[in-house]
């Protein structure tokens, strides 16, 4: 499957929202039209765009030919992003195969429902986010990358798609505080390698990878309490990342419950898919899912994301006595 950095789907659909114009964009950048569906909201159709000049090779050709048509914009930050892309491949999510997706309703109907609920939150959700934020780190194999958290006893959590034996885990470095400083600058990163040997186990079946981080990463970054809970329908969930092998970012309130039960948490957002690895948190940060598969996108424009529930997790970890 072809995926494009949702940064570049959010500038190109910040620059040109008119269908029409961006058929012709496309038509004059030498992409076949009959290959891409233009119906839908922005984004979507961006989407889909973007997709097919990546599958034709041919997203200089289409960047050409918007730069020509905004000289403007900021070309040199878009062909970073690329640069960045190339350097380092973010690991993407599963798939999620329709006959597996449970959600009935899309995210729209659903906000109408709970649309009236108060939003207020108390001021320490966001110190708690912050906390929560430490345990969070990115996992990188040579050039791909995707995201994991720490729990207790210095065990790292992450999809069995990221690390999925020992011999990923010895290659892959653990880089927590990957993020941005109050003044726009990174901060100051602490790296890990990781020692299988101490404690290793994952499940193919159900997407996680447990191993234990070689030296005492819980002194300084915590750890995140794994602990049964649960969600409903209409919900929302918080999802802390490194979306595209980027510095930290959380995603807030804009991702929705549709389908839970005690092996998946299935939400919808109205962004691209996040990390693969990723924490999913409810709104007082507790844990609820390991986020691993989804970037389908709905015909709302949403994006339809699937987590491996927190329960699951919990059980598989006990029978392997990492825990």
């Amino acid at each position: 499957m072809y995926r494009v950095p949702n940064e570049l789907v959010e500038i190109f659909a910040s620059l040109i929202d008119d269908s029409k114009v961006i058929k012709y964009v496309a038509d004059q950048a030498g992409l076949p039209l009959g290959m891409i569906d233009f119906g839908g909201p922005t984004k979507v159709v961006w989407q889909n765009v973007l997709k097919e000049a990546r599958k034709q090779e041919m997203l200089e050709s289409l960047i050409s030919v918007a730069s020509s048509e905004y000289p403007a914009a900021n070309w040199k930050n878009i062909e970073q992003i690329l640069q960045d892309t190339n350097e380092i491949r973010a690991i993407s999510a599963l798939g999620i195969a329709d006959s597996d997706w449970q959600g009935k309703r899309s995210r729209i109907e659903l906000e109408k429902i709970t649309g009236k609920e108060p939003t207020f939150l108390p001021l320490h959700f966001l110190e708690m986010g912050q906390f929560r934020a430490k345990s969070v780190a990115l996992v990188q194999l040579g050039q791909t990358a995707g995201t994991g958290f720490l729990i207790s006893n210095n065990l790292l959590i992450t999809n069995n798609h990221v690390i999925s034996d020992e011999e990923d885990a010895r290659k892959a470095s653990v880089i927590f505080n990957y993020q941005h400083n109050l003044n726009g600058s990174l901060a100051a990163t602490s790296t890990f390698s990781l020692k299988p040997e101490l404690g290793f186990a994952t499940s193919a079946s159900h997407d996680w990878t447990a191993v234990r981080i070689d030296g005492d990463a819980n002194k300084e970054w915590g750890e995140i309490p794994l602990m049964g809970c649960s969600v409903k329908e209409g919900d929302y969930v918080n999802i802390i990342q490194h979306p595209l092998a980027k510095p930290k970012v959380v995603a807030l309130y804009h991702n929705v419950v549709v389908y839970s039960n005690e092996d998946r948490v299935q939400y919808l957002t109205d962004t691209l898919p996040g990390s693969s690895g990723s924490p999913v948190f409810q709104s007082d940060w507790t844990l609820v899912a390991l986020h691993h598969a989804g970037g389908d996108l709905m015909n709302d424009g949403s994006v339809r994301n699937q987590g491996i529930a927190v329960q699951r997790l919990l059980k598989d970890l006990k029978a392997t006595q990492l825990i």
